[in-house]
């Protein structure tokens, strides 16, 4: 008989016998009243032979009708063969699972294991994921993202024609779903990333790097950075007076340290993540009075060119091309000062090998590059000089002595 609200009403609990009184409805549903006053919902089946039990709510929260609708639940999926109990028991393990694999835990757990990463790398790939993909996946179990889910996040940005970016973000997401699935972790089986292979549009077609290749411009540059009214902060002009005459990645150029300089034996040396090497720049006469003149703004710090407003971080990562470009009105790049002193010294006949070991460019044979680190070191420190020297005599518009003239 099925259990009715006055039968639940009129159940009292024995809170003299302490004992627990049943009301039961003759389909193994039950309301089991407890002495303190608690009341249980309960359902007896059997599957497999054995006679279980399952815990259905307590009431009056999960009232009668409710109590019905979840027993009868329960029993489609007994007549499946299925276990209810078993299979709660599996769904909280899954949840339990699901929240600790959310897409942006395993995120995080990624970006904080690239230790090799130089700041800005880090603070761009970071900015990339919490802007473009987070939003959308962040809250996701990694178990539950799949090809379209990620196809839909790089359609997005697609859509709005930033494809450098869908491209970097599909990599990035790559790297992610492969840390995932390896080692220890095994958050999750498949890559839904590699089947998106060709779903996107082309990248375009690389820009070079904008460059003051002509002489002239060059000229007029040298002379703009020494002009006092081209509305450049100190530091910034003293950063692209050494850029210009020594020309390391902007990147490595903003995150030198002080520690990094050894100016008895004019030498500045870092480590280069791109290349996985050490990278040692001779520093000319003209480098070190820059490096001097900037003690009176970061002397006391650890960056030689820390960000505005925040010393204990390095300069941003547009403030050169900002400079360069809005404020002196070239159309340049800090980049492109690279292809400057190459084009010039590779013109003037030094050796292009001691060009590329100055530009830090990655040796391809890795046992090679082990064993030339540090190579033509007495040729670039000559080179260096001679560049500094080279570029003060076109600021100055004196006759310049080729470069190559003094290349024994």
């Amino acid at each position: 008989m099925a259990l009715t609200q006055k039968q639940i009403d009129n159940t009292k609990p024995d809170k003299e016998g302490g004992k627990v009184r049943r009301v039961t409805d003759g389909n193994g549903l039950a309301l089991l009243v407890h002495p303190d006053g608690k009341r249980v919902w309960m359902l007896r089946y059997r599957i497999d032979g054995k006679a279980k039990t399952l815990t259905l709510g307590n009431y009056p929260l999960i009232k009668l009708a409710d109590a019905n609708g979840r027993a009868n639940d329960a029993r489609l999926l007994i007549a499946d063969g299925i276990d209810p109990s078993a299979k709660r028991k599996a769904d909280k393990i899954k949840r339990r699972m699901d929240a600790e694999n959310l897409f942006h835990l395993i995120v995080e757990e990624w970006l904080v294991s690239q230790k090799t990463w130089a700041t800005s790398t880090a603070e761009k790939n970071r900015s990339i994921l919490t802007n473009h993909v987070l939003p959308i996946l962040g809250k996701t179990p990694i178990t539950a993202i799949d090809t379209d889910l990620v196809l839909a996040v790089l359609r997005r940005i697609e859509s709005r024609g930033a494809m450098e970016t869908a491209y970097r973000v599909r990599e990035l997401l790559g790297r992610i779903f492969r840390f995932a699935r390896t080692g220890n972790r095994k958050y999750c089986a498949h890559d839904p990333v590699a089947d998106t292979k060709g779903e996107l549009q082309k990248k375009p077609a690389a820009e070079h790097h904008k460059a003051l290749l002509d002489k002239g411009e060059l000229r007029r540059f040298l002379l703009a950075l020494d002009d006092p009214f081209s509305r450049i902060e100190p530091i910034t002009r003293l950063a692209l007076r050494l850029l210009a005459l020594t020309w390391p990645r902007p990147g490595e150029l903003r995150q030198a340290q002080w520690a990094d300089m050894d100016l008895e034996n004019r030498m500045w040396s870092y480590w280069v993540t791109k290349t996985d090497t050490w990278q040692y720049v001779p520093l000319s006469e003209q480098a070190i009075a820059t490096i001097e003149a900037l003690r009176p703004y970061s002397g006391h710090g650890r960056y030689l060119f820390p960000k505005f407003g925040k010393p204990t971080e390095c300069m941003s990562e547009n403030t050169l091309n900002f400079a360069i470009q809005k404020r002196m009105g070239f159309e340049s790049t800090a980049h492109g000062f690279r292809a400057v002193a190459s084009s010039g010294l590779n013109e003037r006949g030094y050796n292009p090998d001691a060009i590329e070991r100055q530009l830090s460019h990655g040796e391809k044979n890795k046992v090679r590059g082990a064993y030339n680190r540090g190579s033509y070191i007495e040729e670039r420190t000559t080179m260096m000089q001679d560049w500094a020297d080279y570029l003060d005599g076109l600021k100055s518009g004196a006759a310049v002595i080729p470069i190559n003239s003094r290349v024994a």
